[in-house]
């Protein structure tokens, strides 16, 4: 029998600045049953992960501060009861984060960590026990070889191990909720769905409560009980997922799942097109840091003789698991991390890497579009600053012609005039990501690699990106490269496939071949990890 576990009371939080105060969440209400999971649903910025701070009482203060309502769990408040709110936070309610990584101590190893975290729950417990519970817990959360994972720093495991070690922390308390935010967001599909599968069944063992917040509505269909869907801060609708999928109430919840089904896209028949770039036998090893005294390490091969090509107007997909070397390819075909042999021939020429003049020139017609826009947008620069840097390093125009550019770039990636003297930090997420596809069309290039492009953003957002980048491929005629661990993506876009397994091209073939008969295991496995 289902008992309340946890009920938020209109919940509102109010935000502060020096312009005065402004509520960014209002009103909110739901419930958690025990053993049920709930997803909390909605675009970047509504206010999914200010509820998830809010029940762990980790607000930042004193910019946010909850404003009105009441937070209780089994019956008890626990908004205003510190005592009992640090008594429950680790314990009976734990939180695993999107980015491990920055989660987890880079300068303690997995075995230090939790050790910790035991430690703080129960500060008798032995060395012995310490070191037993946590091969326990690694095994329980299928880390490979837990022996050495314990003596494994962070930045030695791939993102599919940290996470699991986030999880396996987040255990460590026995918690009666755990919530879960956007926990396998950046992981291949392989790796997400082992990853869901492992929530799933340690949550019937435990019979353990799940806050699950994510902007991916196909994990939300085939894994939670209930979902509620927040927009501007503002719960919009909350039901049975049945009933959220079937029959979606508010036209915010219709337009969610509206963007869920296939859109139109005509395959480019690639024996009509000129091939605009080949990649022939590129391979590339990494030598690993060399400690003082130590014997030098042999290089570790990442790419091994790939060869492809891309053809002009076509998408181009590649996909492969985490660890893979995607991006390696990406940058090696943009002579940003050269190949250590092989060939790129763009547009009928050979590179020459040392020809300074030649790789200028291709990188005008070759541009590039990341997937963390905070790192990859200067935050010291404004929007116009931004968009003028490539038009001078390339020496187009005139400083008038270059202002008129500017403008013109804003209207095709659909930004306001008035964006162009903020800065970064001022846009939301898909607003960032136009800068960025902004940027990468000043050029008028041939080709864009998209590397994970749209992976963090909510799925109406990513809509609305995906739909801005069909448009503009063809307006100008683009060629795209699409690096991504997102099928239901390349599925819908995308004209053929490269899959990648260890630095290799394993399977290629277009679209429909691969989705529908897939030849390799790798292939096979990524594709039955679909939901």
């Amino acid at each position: 029998m289902s008992i309340l576990l946890l009920a938020i009371e209109n919940l509102s939080i109010a935000a502060h600045s020096d312009d005065g105060e402004r509520t960014v969440l209002r009103n909110v209400s739901f419930t958690i049953q025990t053993g049920e999971t709930l997803a909390l649903v909605g675009e970047s910025g509504s206010g999914k992960s200010l509820c998830a701070q809010s029940i762990m009482g980790l607000l930042p203060k004193p910019a946010l501060k909850m404003c009105r309502g009441k937070i209780l769990f089994e019956g008890e408040r626990i908004d205003n009861n510190l005592p009992l709110l640090h008594s429950l936070r680790g314990k009976r309610v734990a939180m695993i984060f999107q980015e491990p990584i920055t989660a987890l101590n880079p300068v303690q190893t997995i075995g230090e960590q939790l050790a910790e975290v035991f430690q703080l729950h129960e500060p008798t417990l032995h060395a012995n026990d310490i070191r037993e519970q946590s091969l326990q817990l690694l095994q329980e959360v299928k880390v490979d070889q837990p022996e050495l994972r314990l003596r494994s720093f962070p930045h030695q495991l791939s993102g599919g191990q940290c996470q699991r070690i986030m999880i396996a922390m987040a255990l460590a308390g026995k918690p009666d909720l755990l919530i879960a935010d956007e926990p396998s967001t950046a992981l291949d599909a392989s790796t997400q769905h082992q990853l869901l599968a492992l929530l799933q069944n340690l949550q019937q063992q435990r019979q353990m409560a799940v806050l699950f917040i994510t902007h991916d509505l196909a994990l939300v269909k085939h894994w939670c009980q209930r979902v509620a869907v927040l927009q501007n801060g503002s719960l919009c609708e909350i039901a049975s997922t049945e009933t959220i999928f079937s029959s979606p109430q508010h036209p915010y919840t219709q337009s969610l799942i509206a963007a869920l089904q296939p859109t139109a896209h005509s395959e480019t028949k690639n024996n009509q097109k000129t091939v605009l770039l080949e990649a022939r036998n590129i391979s590339k090893a990494f030598t690993p840091p060399q400690a003082l005294l130590t014997r030098r390490k042999p290089a570790a091969p990442v790419l091994h003789d790939i060869s492809f090509s891309i053809h002009e107007q076509e998408i181009l997909a590649l996909v492969g698991e985490s660890g893979c070397g995607k991006s390696t390819l990406g940058r090696a075909l943009l002579v940003l991390d050269p190949a250590d042999s092989g060939e790129i021939i763009f547009q009928q020429q050979i590179l020459d890497r040392n020809n300074r003049q030649q790789i200028t020139a291709f990188r005008q017609q070759c541009q590039v579009i990341f997937q963390d826009t905070n790192d990859s947008l200067n935050p010291r620069h404004t929007v116009e600053r931004i968009l003028l840097e490539p038009l001078e390093i390339h020496s187009i125009g005139n400083p008038q012609t270059r202002t008129a550019t500017v403008q013109t770039l804003l209207q095709r990636v659909e930004l306001p005039a008035d964006s162009l003297h903020r800065f970064p930090h001022e846009f939301s997420g898909g607003q960032r990501q136009r800068i960025g596809i902004a940027r990468a069309i000043a050029l008028n290039p041939k080709l864009i690699v998209c590397d994970e492009a749209v992976s963090a953003l909510d799925v109406s957002t990513q809509a609305q990106i995906i739909a801005l980048l069909l448009q503009l491929k063809r307006d100008m005629q683009l060629s795209l490269l699409f690096i991504t661990h997102d099928l239901h993506l390349v599925q819908r876009i995308a004209d053929r496939v490269l899959v990648m397994q260890q630095g290799r091209i394993v399977e290629a073939g277009n679209t429909q071949q691969i989705f529908e008969n897939p030849q390799h295991p790798a292939t096979q496995l990524l594709l039955s990890a679909l939901f």
